[in-house]
C-alpha cells in the first residue's frame, strides 16, 4: 500500500506542478532512506521522461547474482542458486587447497543494477562483452540468497559476515555470530597459511562489508573500535579506502598528524570519542601511510601499507574530476594491491568492495549507478588480468552482498497520439500503445555526468537547479518542481546533509 501510494505522489507530481500537496508528504518517515526527499521528488519531476522504476530507498530480498571462473572444482560448487554462506565455504576450501583469492563485491548490486552496462552496450551498438559476461561464460554463475538469521531482508554487516566467515549473523553484526562469538573468514584462513593479504573499498575500510573479514563487533556502528581492532591485529598486508576519521585521536585534525599533515583533507577532525591512534599503532608495526594516489603509485611490494584517503567514503565515480584527482579510484586501488600481493609464492586473498553502487542506489540515482557498476566492471577486468597469468590456481569470484532499490527498467502505456504503427510485410497494420523504451532512450542515463547528490549541492537557487538538471543530466524539471527539490534539499530542518 505504502509502494502504491508513493508511484500514485510521483504521477501526480510529475503531472500537475501546480499543486502543492507534496509540500507535507515525507517519504523519508515511512519508507524511505533518511534524507531522500530531494531525490523523490526529482523522481517525480522526471517520472514522464524516464522508465527507471525503484520500489524503496532501501535494501531489498531480491537474490544477487554471482559469477566466478578458476578451477572448476571451486566454480561448480557456486553456480545455481545458493546460501551467500556458500562463498566463504568455497573460499576456506579453496585456500587451504593454496589457490589463490579474488573476490569482488557489488555492494548493493541486484540482477537490475549489473544488467546496466550490459544493456548500455547493446544500446551503443558495443559487440565486447562486459567482464560480468565474460566470467559468466567462462566459468560458472548462479544467485545468492542474501538473508540474515532470523530475517529476511539483510544489511551490509550481516551480509558481510555471511560471505567473509559463511556464518549467518544478526543484522548489523560484524564478523560474529548470533550469540556475539567471533567466527573466523576467509582471511583468517590466508593468514593462517602465510599468504598476503588485501582489503580494498571505496568505503571506509572500518564499514561493514570489510570489517567483516578481520573484525568482530555486535554493532556495525562502532567504527572507532573496530579501527582499533585492525590496527593491534595488523595482519592484513595492504588496506586502502576511506575511513581515515577513525583513525587519529580525538580532538585532531590530520594536519597535526606528521603522515597526513599535506593531505587534502588535513581540516578534517577525528571521529573518535577517545585517545587512542590506531594510526601509530600502524606506524609502530611497520606500515606505510599513504593519503594520495601518486603515493600509492610508488609504493612496493616489500611494504605493508594503510591507504586512508578520505575522512570518509571516497567519491562517487560520476563525480570523479580534476578536484579529486589524488584520490584513487576503487579500480586503481584494486590493480595496486593485486601488483603488491600477487607475486607471493605461497599465494594471497584480495577482497575489493565496490561500495558506491549501494550509495548511489539508496538515493535512487540511475546514472550515478551505472558508472559505479562500469567501475566494478574495471576492477573486474584488471583482477581477471591477474587470474588469466595462473588460471589453475587463481579463483575470482564477484557477486553482491545484497541488492538495494528494487530497480527496474519498465514499459509504459502512450496515448493514441504516442502510439508505434508498422505495415508488415504481408500488407497489416502494426500498432502498440505499450512503449517498450528504445535503446535511444536507454542511453539517458550515459549523458549523466554528475549525481543528483552534488547536482543538489552545487545549485544555490531553484533556477540554478533546474538548470544543472538540463546541464548534467538528460532530464528537464519546471521552475515549480526545482524549487520544492530545492526546498527539500537545502530549506527543510530534516535534510542537514544539504545544508550550505
Amino acid at each position: 500500500m505504502l509502494i502504491f501510494m508513493v508511484n500514485f505522489y510521483c504521477i501526480a507530481y510529475a503531472q500537475d506542478n501546480k499543486s502543492d500537496s507534496l509540500a507535507m508528504y515525507h517519504p523519508e518517515s515511512s519508507i524511505w532512506y533518511p534524507h531522500s526527499t530531494p531525490f523523490y521528488l526529482f523522481k517525480g519531476a522526471v517520472y514522464s521522461q524516464s522508465q527507471v522504476v525503484w520500489a524503496t530507498s532501501f535494501h531489498t530480498a531480491t537474490p544477487v547474482p554471482l559469477g566466478c571462473v578458476g578451477p572448476e572444482k571451486y566454480t561448480r560448487m557456486l553456480k545455481s542458486v545458493n546460501p551467500n554462506t556458500r562463498v566463504a565455504e568455497v573460499m576456506k576450501e579453496a585456500l587451504s587447497d593454496k589457490v589463490n583469492v579474488i573476490l569482488v563485491i557489488g555492494d548493493g548490486m541486484g540482477p537490475g543494477h549489473f544488467s546496466l552496462p550490459v544493456y548500455m552496450r547493446l544500446a551503443k551498438g558495443d559487440t565486447l562483452p562486459t567482464m560480468f559476461e565474460k566470467i559468466m561464460h567462462e566459468g560458472d554463475c548462479g544467485y545468492l540468497l542474501t538473508n540474515p538469521a532470523g530475517g529476511l531482508v539483510t544489511g551490509s554487516a550481516a551480509a558481510g559476515t555471511a560471505l567473509a566467515t559463511g556464518t549467518k549473523t544478526r543484522m548489523d553484526m560484524v564478523g560474529v555470530d548470533t550469540l556475539g562469538n567471533p567466527v573466523k573468514s576467509a582471511l583468517d584462513v590466508a593468514v593462517s597459511l602465510g599468504m598476503k593479504t588485501a582489503l580494498v573499498t571505496d568505503a571506509a575500510i572500518t564499514d561493514a562489508t570489510p570489517a567483516a573479514f578481520y573484525a568482530h563487533v555486535i554493532q556495525r556502528n562502532l567504527q572507532p573500535e573496530i579501527a582499533r581492532q585492525l590496527a593491534e591485529e595488523n595482519f592484513i598486508d595492504v588496506l586502502l579506502g576511506g575511513g581515515a576519521s577513525n583513525f587519529i585521536p580525538q580532538n585532531t585534525t590530520f594536519g597535526h598528524c606528521k603522515d597526513f599533515e599535506d593531505c587534502g583533507f588535513a581540516n578534517d577532525s577525528s571521529s573518535r570519542k577517545d585517545d587512542i591512534n590506531p594510526i601509530d599503532t600502524f606506524k609502530s608495526h611497520g606500515y606505510r601511510l599513504i593519503h594520495n594516489e601518486m603515493q600509492l603509485q610508488s609504493v612496493n611490494n616489500a611494504e605493508k601499507v594503510l591507504g586512508l584517503f578520505s575522512p570518509g567514503g571516497l567519491p562517487a565515480p560520476i563525480d570523479r574530476n580534476e578536484s579529486n584527482k589524488e584520490i584513487p579510484t576503487v579500480a586503481q586501488m584494486s590493480k595496486k594491491a593485486l601488483e603488491l600481493i600477487g607475486d607471493n609464492p605461497k599465494g594471497f586473498f584480495i577482497m575489493t568492495e565496490c561500495a558506491r553502487i549501494d550509495w548511489e542506489a539508496h538515493a535512487n540515482d540511475i546514472g550515478a549507478v551505472y558508472k559505479a557498476v562500469e567501475e566494478m566492471n574495471e576492477v573486474l577486468k584488471n583482477a581477471y588480468r591477474v587470474y588469466a597469468k595462473n588460471p589453475q590456481k587463481t579463483l575470482l569470484i564477484f557477486c553482491a552482498d545484497h541488492e538495494t532499490g528494487g530497480l527496474g527498467i519498465a514499459y509504459r502505456k502512450v496515448d493514441d497520439n504516442e502510439k508505434e504503427t508498422f505495415r508488415c510485410a504481408n500488407g497489416q497494420m502494426w500498432e502498440t500503445k505499450t512503449k517498450a523504451l528504445s535503446f535511444y532512450e536507454f542511453k539517458k542515463l550515459a549523458a549523466q555526468d554528475a549525481s543528483l547528490a552534488s547536482i543538489f549541492k552545487k545549485s544555490g537557487s531553484a533556477e540554478e537547479l533546474q538548470q544543472n538538471i538540463e546541464k548534467h543530466t538528460a532530464y528537464t524539471v519546471s521552475l515549480y518542481q526545482a524549487q520544492k527539490i530545492f526546498e527539500a534539499a537545502y530549506q527543510s530542518p530534516d535534510m542537514p546533509k544539504y545544508k550550505k
